[in-house]
């Protein structure tokens, strides 16, 4: 019981990250469009099964500047790597000069 509310706790304040051993990814890029392209990859911890799905998508406005936008999925069992991360969506500019 003490041990479960320690690694909860540690869990929660982002003490323990990434600390399993084994994962398996795999990620697959399409270029939907000379200037458009598609990222997606899956990360799973498989000592305790918990996992992330993220997809992306990035569109090349200019020789400067890209725009994209993504998401993340985070599953697992109570007290598995990723159980604690909300799911989530971003949008980012990227400026090259």
């Amino acid at each position: 019981m003490v041990l479960r509310f320690a690694v909860r706790w540690l869990l929660e304040n982002g003490e323990i990250i990434n600390v399993g051993r084994n994962y398996l990814t795999l990620q697959y890029s399409y270029l939907v469009h000379p200037l458009v392209s598609a990222i997606l990859s899956y990360t799973r911890n498989i000592d305790d099964r918990s996992q992330f799905i993220a997809l992306a998508i990035s569109y090349s406005a200019s020789d400067e500047m890209s725009v994209g936008l993504g998401g993340q999925a985070f599953l697992g069992d109570e007290l598995s790597e990723y159980w604690r991360y909300p799911n989530s969506l971003y949008v980012k500019a990227e400026l090259f000069f």
